[in-house]
């Protein structure tokens, strides 16, 4: 290979390189999940708790009729990856990401029907409320974690559908 091919391979691959690099430096490392939301804030909260109860129900329909719905713990990492975007890492968040994570997970598994547990869509609010999310959760805090919920779940569903 002379000199002229080698120049032309290395600014080609520095060009390509340079071109990503520049795509990832230039994405946003935090979502504030809160603020993307925000419109549920025009609304009482009985109806915001509607549409985030509407929501629930159609990621979780979306991730039955995927048909890949078992997969879901394959793309746990990579839910993972996804929702650390929306991650600010306080204490108080942090229990509620976890909480979320698990009730989002559970929901999952009890809409496939893993190990015999079962739970029927739509799924109500309420139940969520009061059965789902523990006890370490403020009043205050349940609206976050429900929206972790919906976004958990947009994630999961995400993966399974594209």
């Amino acid at each position: 290979m002379n000199k002229k091919n080698t120049n032309e391979y290395v600014k080609k691959i520095s060009e390509v390189l340079d071109d990503k690099i520049k795509t990832i430096t230039s994405i946003q490392y935090y979502y504030d999940l809160e603020k993307l939301t925000s419109s549920l804030n025009d609304l009482s909260d009985a109806d915001a708790e509607n549409v985030l109860e509407q929501i629930i129900n159609d990621k979780l329909e979306e991730i039955k009729k995927s048909g890949k719905a078992e997969k879901f713990r394959e793309n746990n990492r990579l839910v993972d990856d996804v929702t650390e975007f929306f991650y600010d890492n306080n204490e108080e968040d942090g229990a509620i990401v976890e909480e979320g994570s698990c009730v989002a997970s559970d929901l999952i598994l009890k809409t496939i029907g893993i190990n015999g547990r079962k739970i029927e869509i739509p799924v109500n609010i309420s139940y969520i409320k009061e059965y789902c999310i523990s006890n370490i959760i403020e009043e205050k805090n349940i609206r976050k974690t429900l929206l972790w919920i919906v976004l958990e779940l947009s994630v999961v569903s995400y993966f399974l559908n594209n």
